[in-house]
C-alpha cells in the first residue's frame, strides 16, 4: 500500500468533487462511498494496464483543504508508477484549478449566486481517463439517464474488472481490447446497447490502434482537439464536447430547455428544442465565458434548488 496527499487550492470541497449531488461518479461508476466517514473506495488502471485499488478521504475545511490517497495493487508501485498514480489523480481531483473567479463570478450572477453556496468548493474533478468518457458520451446519445445507467452498469458487470481491497469491493471499466474482443450480438444483447455496442467496439479498436491521450488532446488547440475526437467512429459534436479537455458547454435535447428556460430564451412548442443548442451555447459563453463549463456542472448539480427536473 502506497499513501501520500495532496494540498488543494481552495475553496475546495473534496466530498463534492468526487460525489456530485446528482450522483455523479468520479473515476467508475462501480466506487463505493462511506458517507460516514467521508471516503471513497474507487479505482482505475494505469498506463501500463496495472489495476489501483484508490482510498481516497478529504482533510481540513473548504479554506484550507487536503486530500489523503492510499492506493492498493497486486505488487508494488514502481517509481514510475508512482509517479503517474499522483499525477493522474491530482488532475481527477482538480486540486490545482483555482475557482476563485468562478466564485466571483457566482456571487453576482442571477442563476448562480442561487446555488453556489450549498456547493461552495465543488470541481469539475473528472477523472478516468479518455476511454471512460468516451464509454459515458456513447451510453448517453439517444438515451435517457436512467437508461444509460442501466448500460454503464451492465458494462462493469459483464466486461469490467472487480477489484478487492482494504474489505471493500469496486468495479473497474472494461478495458478497449475487452471490449473490442467482445462479440457483437454478445455485448449487444448483454448490456442492452443497441447501435452503440458497434460504436463502442469501433472505438476501442481506434484507441488500441493508437489515439491521442487526454493529455495530448489538451496540448491541441480546442478547434484541433475536437476535429481529432469527431475521427472516432460514432462521436459528433456533443459527445466530443462530452470528452473534450477543454472548457466546453455540451447540451442536448434536455438539458438545451433547461438552460433555455433559465437564460428566458422562449421554446416554440412546434420546434425541435435542439434548434436552439447553438443560441443557447452562444448565451452560456457570453454570461459565464470560460466558467461556462464548471457552470453547466453546477446547475445541473442543483436542478431542485433551480426548480427543474432531473
Amino acid at each position: 500500500m502506497a499513501r501520500f496527499g495532496f494540498t488543494a487550492r481552495p475553496p475546495y470541497s473534496f466530498a463534492l468533487t468526487v460525489r456530485k449531488p446528482a450522483g455523479w461518479h468520479w473515476l467508475t461508476p462501480g466506487e463505493v462511498w462511506d458517507d460516514a466517514a467521508g471516503t471513497l473506495f474507487t479505482g482505475l488502471r494505469l498506463d501500463d494496464g496495472l489495476a489501483v485499488g484508490v482510498k481516497a478521504w478529504g482533510r481540513g475545511t473548504v479554506a484550507r483543504p487536503r486530500v489523503v490517497v492510499e492506493a492498493f495493487a497486486a505488487r508494488v508501485l514502481t517509481a514510475a508508477e508512482r509517479r503517474a498514480l499522483k499525477r493522474t489523480l491530482r488532475r481527477a481531483l482538480d486540486v490545482d484549478a483555482d475557482i476563485s473567479g468562478f466564485v466571483r463570478l457566482a456571487a453576482r450572477d442571477a442563476v448562480l449566486k442561487r446555488i453556489a453556496r450549498p456547493l461552495h468548493g465543488m470541481h469539475e474533478g473528472f477523472g478516468g481517463g479518455l476511454w471512460p468518457l468516451l464509454i459515458l458520451a456513447v451510453t448517453l446519445q439517444m438515451a435517457p439517464i436512467k437508461r444509460s445507467m442501466t448500460m454503464l452498469h451492465a458494462l462493469l458487470d459483464h466486461y469490467g474488472q472487480r477489484l478487492r481491497f482494504d474489505g471493500r469491493s469496486v468495479r473497474l471499466w472494461p478495458t478497449p481490447a475487452r471490449i473490442a474482443a467482445a462479440p457483437l450480438r454478445e455485448l449487444k444483447a448483454r448490456c442492452k446497447l443497441g447501435y452503440r455496442a458497434r460504436v463502442l467496439k469501433a472505438i476501442a479498436r481506434q484507441l488500441l490502434a493508437g489515439f491521442p491521450s487526454l493529455e495530448e488532446l489538451k496540448r491541441m488547440s480546442p478547434e484541433q482537439a475536437t476535429e481529432k475526437l469527431q475521427e472516432l467512429y460514432g462521436v459528433g459534436e456533443y459527445s466530443a464536447a462530452m470528452v473534450t479537455p477543454h472548457v466546453s458547454f455540451p447540451l442536448d435535447v434536455w438539458s438545451v430547455q433547461i438552460f433555455a428556460r433559465l437564460f428566458g430564451i422562449r421554446i416554440p412548442k412546434d420546434r425541435d428544442p435542439r434548434a436552439l443548442i447553438p443560441r443557447v451555447a452562444r448565451a452560456a459563453e457570453r454570461r459565464w465565458g470560460a466558467w461556462r463549463g464548471l457552470a453547466l456542472v453546477y446547475v445541473l448539480n442543483a436542478l431542485d434548488q433551480l426548480g427543474e427536473k432531473s
